[in-house]
Formats: C-alpha cells, sequence, structure tokens
C-alpha cells in the first residue's frame, strides 16, 4: 500500500488526538475524585465542630437564662434569645419557663440534619425553672460547600486548559514528534535517501526497531557508496580517454593550421619578392616623372612666364599673386578649407566688392585654399577677366597638389612593397627618424580624402610632439587603422584621430563609431590570415603587419570595442625617451 503524506497526517493527528483525550480525562477525573474527597472530608470536619459547638451553645444558654427566668424577665429572655438567632449559629429556639409558660419560640428556617437539637433544663438555686430547646443550623457547612463546588469548576477548568496545553507542547513532542520522525525517516529510506538516521525516541521497543532499520539503511548506503565508485571510477577513465582523443584531435588540427598557414606565408614570401621586384620598376619611373613634374610645375608657377605671356600687366599681377599665396598648400598637401557658409561668405564678400562674377571667383578661392585672403586681393580682382584668371590659376594649383599626390601616392606605395617585406624579414633599420605624427596623419587623411568625401565627419584632436622611427613603416600602420575604421562605418559616421603625449609615451588613438569587434573573435583580430570582412576586401594581414612594425618600434597595440566606439590606441615611445 501506498502511504501518501497525506495519508500520513491524517494517521499522526489521529494518534494524537486520541492521547490526547486520554490524557485530559485521566487527569480531569483524577482531580474530581481528589476534590470530591476533600469536600466530603471537609464537611464532615465541619460538622464535627459544628457538634461540638452546639454542645458549648447549649450549656451557655442553660448559664445565661437562669438568672432571667429566676427574676421572672422575661424581656431579657427575649433579648438573648434574639441575639442567639440572630448570630446564625441557631436556626430555632424554644423557652419555656415553668413559672409563666412558654417565653420565646421562634424558628427561622429548618435546622440541619446532621447536628441533633439540643435540650436543657435550667435549675437555679435548686429550683427548676424551665427548658429551652436549640435547633442547630448547618448554614456554614451550605456555604462552605457551595465555595468549595465553584473553586473545583475553577480548577476543573484549570486542569482542562492546562491538560490541552500539555497535550499541544508535551504529549505532542513527546510522542508526537517522535513518530512523525520516524515516519519520516521510514519514507526517507524508502525514497533512496540512504544517509537518512531516524533519532532514538526513548521508549526501548521502538528504538530496537529503529536501530534496525537504520542498520539496514547504513549498509544499504555502504553498498551504493562502493557502486558509485566504481561508476565514478569508469566514467573518469572514459572522460580521461576523450580527454587525450580530444587533445589528440586539437593538436592534429593547430598542426594542419600551421602547415597550412607555413605553405601561405612562403607562397607569400614568393609573391611579394616577385611583386616588389615587379612594383620597384615602374614606381621609381613614376617617382622620376612626378620629381621631374613637380619641378616643372614648381618653376612656372613661380614666375608665371607661359602663362603671363597670354595676359594683360593687370591680369599677370593677379595670377602670379595668387599662385604665390596658393601653391605652398598645394606643395604641402594641405587640405583647402571647406564649408557653404565660407563659400556664401565669399560670395556675398565679392558680391559687396561690385565683382562682374562672384560665384566663380568665390569657388575658384576655395578650390586654392585662400578663401580667408580675399580682402587682400579684393581691389586686384576688380580688373577684366579676373574670374577667368582665377579659374586658370585654380587649375594650375589644382595640377601641381595631382602631381604631388602622385608622388607622394607612389611613395606609399613603395612603402608598401617596404612593409611587406618587413613582415616577412623584419629588421630594424630606418628607425631613428624625427616624426611629427600630427602631420603623417594629415597626409594620411590627403590621400584617403575620397574615402572621406562619402559621409565621414573627421575630428581632429592633437597634442604637439615627436618620436623616433620610420615615416614610411608607420603611415602604413596609420592606412590601415583608418580604412579598417572607414570601413567598420560603411563609410559613415565620426572618425577621431587623437594624439596624446606625456613624458614617455605617445597616444595616437584611432577611434570610428561603428558597430564593434564581436567578443568572440576580439582575441583573434592579430591573426594571420584572420578576416571579419566580406570574401575580397582583404587578406587577413593588415592588422599582423601594423602590429609587427609598432612591436618593431617597441610600442603597443591596445584595443577597446564596444557597439558605437572602437578604439585602437597605438603607444610608441616619445622622441629622447630613455
Amino acid at each position: 500500500m501506498e502511504h501518501t503524506p497525506a495519508l500520513q497526517t491524517r494517521r499522526r493527528r489521529k494518534l494524537l488526538t486520541v492521547v490526547q483525550n486520554l490524557t485530559l480525562l485521566i487527569s480531569t477525573a483524577i482531580v474530581l475524585t481528589v476534590q470530591i474527597a476533600m469536600l466530603a472530608i471537609t464537611s464532615m470536619i465541619m460538622i464535627d465542630d459544628l457538634i461540638k459547638k452546639s454542645v458549648v451553645t447549649a450549656d451557655e444558654m442553660q448559664d445565661l437564662l437562669a438568672e432571667p427566668l429566676y427574676n421572672l424577665d422575661d424581656s431579657q429572655v427575649i433579648r438573648i434569645g434574639d441575639a442567639l438567632i440572630s448570630s446564625g449559629r441557631i436556626s430555632g429556639m424554644t423557652v419555656d419557663s415553668a413559672a409563666s409558660g412558654i417565653l420565646y419560640d421562634r424558628q427561622t428556617h429548618e435546622g440541619s440534619s446532621s447536628i441533633p437539637s439540643l435540650t436543657r433544663k435550667i435549675e437555679y438555686k435548686g429550683f427548676h425553672l424551665g427548658t429551652v430547646d436549640l435547633v442547630f443550623s448547618d448554614i456554614e457547612v451550605i456555604l462552605t460547600r457551595r465555595r468549595l463546588m465553584t473553586v473545583m469548576a475553577f480548577i476543573v477548568a484549570a486542569v482542562v486548559i492546562a491538560n490541552l496545553l500539555a497535550n499541544s507542547l508535551i504529549v505532542r513532542k513527546r510522542v508526537a514528534s517522535p513518530i512523525a520522525a520516524i515516519i519520516q525517516g521510514i519514507d526517507a529510506v524508502a525514497a533512496g535517501k540512504y544517509n537518512s538516521v531516524i533519532p532514538v525516541t526513548g521508549f526501548t521497543d521502538v528504538d530496537s526497531i529503529i536501530m534496525l532499520v537504520n542498520d539496514m539503511a547504513s549498509k544499504v548506503q555502504t553498498k551504493n557508496i562502493e557502486l558509485k565508485t566504481l561508476n565514478d571510477s569508469l566514467e573518469r577513465r572514459v572522460e580521461a580517454r576523450t580527454a587525450e582523443l580530444k587533445v589528440s584531435l586539437e593538436n592534429l588540427g593547430l598542426a594542419q593550421d600551421r602547415l597550412i598557414e607555413s605553405s601561405r606565408l612562403t607562397a607569400l614570401g614568393r609573391l611579394s619578392a616577385s611583386i616588389a621586384h615587379e612594383l620597384n620598376t615602374p614606381l621609381g619611373a613614376i617617382l622620376s616623372s612626378t620629381s621631374g613634374l613637380s619641378t616643372y610645375l614648381d618653376g612656372s608657377l613661380q614666375d608665371g612666364v607661359t602663362t603671363a605671356r597670354a595676359l594683360t600687366d593687370d591680369q599677370a599681377i593677379l595670377y602670379n599673386s595668387v599662385v604665390a599665396a596658393a601653391a605652398p598648400l598645394s606643395v604641402n598637401l594641405e587640405l583647402p578649407p571647406s564649408g557653404y557658409k565660407m563659400l556664401s561668405n565669399v560670395r556675398m564678400q565679392a558680391t559687396e566688392a561690385g565683382l562682374a562674377d562672384s560665384n566663380s571667383i568665390a569657388e575658384s578661392l576655395m578650390d586654392m585654399g585662400i578663401a580667408a585672403r580675399f580682402s587682400d586681393i579684393s581691389e586686384s580682382l576688380k580688373i577684366q577677366g579676373a574670374a577667368a584668371v582665377l579659374d586658370r590659376a585654380a587649375r594650375d594649383i589644382a595640377a601641381r597638389r595631382m602631381a604631388e599626390i602622385i608622388d607622394v601616392a607612389a611613395r606609399k606605395a613603395a612603402s608598401v612593397v617596404s612593409a611587406l617585406r618587413s613582415y616577412l624579414s623584419p629588421d630594424s633599420n630606418n628607425l631613428n627618424q624625427r616624426i611629427e605624427i600630427d602631420r603623417e596623419l594629415d597626409k594620411v587623411l590627403v590621400l584617403m580624402n575620397s574615402l572621406l568625401r562619402q559621409g565621414v565627419t573627421v575630428q581632429r584632436e592633437y597634442s604637439a610632439g615627436f618620436i623616433l622611427g620610420s615615416p614610411e613603416q608607420l603611415s602604413q600602420v596609420w592606412m590601415n587603422l583608418i580604412r579598417n575604421a572607414l570601413q567598420a562605418m560603411e563609410y559613415s559616421g565620426t572618425l577621431t584621430l587623437r594624439t596624446v603625449f606625456d613624458d614617455k609615451h605617445a597616444t595616437v588613438s584611432i577611434i570610428d563609431t561603428g558597430s564593434g569587434i564581436p567578443d568572440e573573435v576580439r582575441n583573434r583580430i592579430f591573426d594571420p590570415f584572420f578576416s571579419t570582412k566580406q570574401h575580397g576586401e582583404g587578406m587577413g594581414l593588415g592588422l599582423d603587419i601594423c602590429l609587427k612594425i609598432v612591436e618593431s618600434h617597441k610600442g603597443t597595440i591596445v584595443v577597446d570595442s564596444r557597439p558605437g566606439h572602437t578604439e585602437f590606441a597605438v603607444i610608441l615611445p616619445v622622441a629622447g625617451a630613455s
């Protein structure tokens, strides 16, 4: 039969109720018996005492009435009788005078059946004066019995309450709790909890059964432990063999990856050597040509000989003045100031100055980057054909800037080959040049200007300072990090370039507002051939090359990435730091 918790609870309650009722009946019966015996004994003692007092009272009345009856003082006899009746000691009194007959006869209530009536003869000086009959009252006994019965009722009530409390606090603890513990312990053992121990109750017979159950559970528990030990040992052996197999498979996978990587690096080394050889010749030709072209354009722009032949004297003066102001900007690849507000301001100034073609003049000045000098050349712009002169000067300046860009780009291409060689065969040559980082970052921005125009806002937070290193190699680092930032933002967002210097280190931070680097791949971004870009956008070597270049400069790269903020911080020693 199944012993459900509800059935066990009902059984315990039933047993407890039976024990409580028996305890209550026995204690109540004992109390009532004792109280009845005490009431009977008390009544007998009081009646015996009243009988003795009745004899004394009768003797006293015999002496008190002798003199009044002898002197025939009937009023005195009546006063004595009333006083005795009012005392409550007797319930009736009759005085019969030998001379006058009945002098006093009064009955207040029935006499006591337990105390006999007494009659005394009254004599004085040898004369028979009469008799006195006394009927005694047991009212004191009745009142005492009533008081005792009231007290008994309170005592019985107190005993009942005490029994209920005792049953709740003592019987439940001594009987119900041990029984409940026994049932719970047996149920626990039946449920498979063999480590459960049933506590002894203090009852010898019950404790014998409890000890047998505990001993049985202990033996079963011992067998279970032995079986579990064997199972655990078997599981550990299986886990050990599985772990060994897993390690072997992982080592095999690592070996395969290394073999593939080694093959790819070998192929890349051969390819890079071929690329370097093939690129060096055209790059040398480009650099040679751009150098000559830049020299020619610089000379032409400075004297304006070729251009001035087709211009009037005033136009030649205007041409030479604007070229002289704009040429240094194009040579240094400084980005011309831009913005619709500035363009509108220059148009307004040209219109107010009464110039014929204010729109064309404003756009040409903006293209050359000298719009801020409008007030200095405003008088020269009033000549005839000023707009055409500015347009020709702007195109010549743009040609000079493009020649400089081609030259810088060719040098950067050469540095790519050098960086590729450094990746395969790193060395420390040419790492002691004094570099102004802010200027190098601006040059990289000029080269990547076409990518920045798609919707990227550039914020420069520069701090002046210098480091020692290779400008070409570090420019490759800045270019890779900036390109990665632009791709992460999908060419739309805010790109922040920040430089911070202290006594020993320079920190260059490239910060973008892209989606961030997932946590699961963050530890692998510097691994060779690992890339999160789409197929065809990269080989996974850019960050690895950057890390090797920075480490060759005795620096480190720290990455902090979360959605909306990814920062690559390059930390390098400052120039002069030990």
